[in-house]
């Protein structure tokens, strides 16, 4: 039987958990659900999460102690030496309506639910039984606890899902059963492309090698021109250098020519007779070496014509 997809699209597979029965307990034979409850199947919860007097119900046929600080139903190890011999079972009833006639009876063997908790949760290992107290009924969930002997088919075309006991086939058995399209027809993919699609994959192509081109001559465009504009640079600063050295050479040269210029040697010669003790006499001689600069050299030469 199938069951129609829940309204809210984080609990699709949710279902009625209409009845839980359990064989060979502390009590015998004894029923732990009988008012029908809807529940999520949710395979990432570990736990089963239902009502707590449900849970409590459930310690009470089991020897189970409620744990506060982790919140986890713990079975000591001697309950649990009993519980592994007894054995019990457990049948999960779910439905869609209130009648048990219209049902998928899910069986259990105790150790399916008989698991362990070590650290963080306890320093050392100890045995627990997988039910947790549900704040609300929104919480109520079927988690990994039943799906270890359980299965779910969901078919999303038709918006709905099936629960399966597991069957434990023998090694490599398989059946497979295909799941039939909605108008029952098979709608085998093709295997080549369209015309479309292929012209759009060769103008893509195309335009992708293009861009590709386009930017490789960029890039060698641009590394070119750096690598011209670093050897102008180079060029420049060398003939720079170059002039700097000769305006010095040139402004050196120019300021020994100017100090041999600045140093004259003036050879003044005149005769001119004089009378000394009443005989004349005739002076000849004057030679004068002066340093002069080059601005005062007319000067220097029209003073010594007027003498």
């Amino acid at each position: 039987m199938s069951f129609p997809f829940d309204a809210s699209e984080e609990q699709q597979t949710s279902l009625k958990l209409q009845r839980i029965t359990a064989e060979r307990t502390f009590n015998g034979s004894v029923v732990l659900l009988q008012e029908e409850i809807y529940v999520n199947l949710d395979f990432t919860m570990p736990y089963l999460w239902l009502p707590g007097d449900i849970c409590d119900h459930i310690a009470s046929h089991f020897r189970l102690r409620y744990d506060n600080a982790t919140e986890l139903y713990v079975v000591d190890d001697e309950t649990h030496t009993d519980l592994v011999a007894r054995n019990p079972s457990f049948t999960f009833s779910f439905g869609n309506s209130a009648g048990l006639g219209d049902t998928v009876n899910i069986d259990l063997s105790y150790a399916a639910l008989d698991l362990q908790a070590s650290w963080p949760i306890y320093n050392e290992t100890k045995n627990y039984f997988p039910i947790r107290r549900a704040a609300n009924a929104s919480q109520y969930t079927i988690g990994r606890a039943l799906m270890q002997e359980a299965y779910v088919i969901v078919d999303y075309e038709r918006r709905n899902f099936s629960l399966h006991q597991a069957a434990f086939p023998a090694p490599n058995a398989q059946k497979i059963v295909a799941i039939s399209a909605r108008d029952g027809q098979i709608h085998e993919k093709e295997d080549s492309l369209s015309k479309g699609s292929i012209a759009g994959i060769a103008t893509g192509s195309v335009v992708f090698a293009a861009l590709l081109v386009t930017l490789i001559t960029l890039l060698v465009r641009r590394r070119w021109l750096l690598t011209k504009s670093q050897s102008m640079s180079s060029v420049e600063e060398v003939s720079i250098s170059e002039k700097k050295e000769e305006t010095s050479e040139l402004a050196e040269a120019s300021a020994k020519r100017e100090q041999l210029m600045s140093s004259e040697v003036l050879e003044l010669q005149w005769s001119n007779e004089v009378e000394i003790d009443g005989k004349a006499s005739a002076a000849k001689l004057l030679m004068l070496v002066v340093p002069v600069a080059p601005t005062s050299r007319a000067l220097s030469a029209s003073a010594l014509d007027s003498r």
